[in-house]
């Protein structure tokens, strides 16, 4: 059951503080505060490995509006430190949800806070780059947490990080020659990408028309389930190739429910990607299906590439 709203505040190193709604479990927590422009997609940024220890800020309006599904999830649970937002959805549209997002994060232990300006937030974060931060529905003196903050920051390491980006749209593809001079690697978003070519909303497009398209031969496989080759898996290779020509050694890879199919793996392979990510349960075929991969472009296990 997930607990009654409460006031919580955020706090900066730099003396910025936020006041709003606590979601997720009631506690506290601190890490570096970053941000994040999907418009949708906020379970992958919640479970990516990327984002461990840092409390992230999704700077779309209205998150938690289609649930959790576990089929979606990046990792086993939860890597953020803290979710920032500005409305939390207490409802679920979509048919494949098995639970709301608040009470995801309060059974995983994820404290949140909601109903704060995330515009503002954006900004400064934009302008003085990602700083420490500390989340608290416990302690709401800002004095007291700005002083936790910065005694936080204090204790940084400075780390050899890659910066990477996901390519989730048409445009990002074809102009991933540009992207390729900031980025070290890109994660290509396929269930978004999918979306995008397509012109279809996920939840709508299988929730009700789907089986109608497959049955009368519209589409041979269900494009969210195998790439579309020659539409998205074009785009797949197209922004493979010009990052390439940008950054040689640029690292590639997939995240989603593609990245545990067979034929979608044998596709990402041929493209020159360096490695899939996709839901837990879909690892050991994910496996297998690049090892095959691996093996029928050397011809076989006695064949050579």
């Amino acid at each position: 059951m997930t607990h009654p709203r409460r006031s919580a505040v955020l706090a900066l190193e730099d003396g910025n503080v936020f006041v709003g709604k606590s979601f997720g479990r009631i506690g506290e927590t601190s890490g570096e505060v970053v941000f994040n422009t999907a418009l949708c997609g906020y379970q992958e940024v919640l479970t990516d490995p990327s984002y461990r220890g840092q409390i992230v800020t999704m700077t779309y309006p209205h998150i938690g509006n289609y649930g959790i599904n576990l089929e979606d999830v990046e990792s086993s649970r939860p890597q953020v430190a803290g979710f920032v937002v500005r409305e939390i959805s207490t409802a679920t549209s979509s048919w494949r949800a098995s639970g709301e997002l608040n009470g995801y994060l309060e059974g995983e232990g994820i404290v949140g806070i909601s109903e704060i300006d995330t515009r503002r937030l954006t900004r400064v974060l934009r302008s003085r780059g990602a700083c420490r931060g500390v989340v608290s529905a416990l302690d709401l003196d800002p004095g007291s947490l700005i002083a936790k903050a910065r005694a936080a920051s204090g204790k940084k390491t400075r780390l050899d990080v890659t910066i990477g980006t996901m390519v989730e749209t048409p445009r990002a593809a074809i102009r991933a020659d540009e992207i390729a001079e900031e980025a070290d690697f890109f994660s290509f978003g396929t269930n978004d990408l999918t979306q995008m070519t397509f012109g279809f909303s996920r939840d709508d497009v299988e929730g009700r028309m789907m089986s109608e398209y497959l049955a009368h031969g519209l589409l041979k496989r269900n494009p969210f389930e195998t790439i579309d080759p020659g539409g998205v898996g074009e785009l797949v290779k197209m922004g493979s190739e010009r990052g390439r020509a940008t950054k040689p050694q640029l690292k590639l890879g997939v995240c989603g429910e593609h990245g545990g199919d067979p034929e979608s793996i044998a596709l990402f392979y041929d493209a020159g990607l360096d490695y899939v990510s996709c839901s837990p349960f879909r690892v050991p075929i994910a496996r297998l299906a690049a090892a095959q991969a691996v093996l029928g472009a050397a011809g076989g296990p006695g064949g050579t590439a």
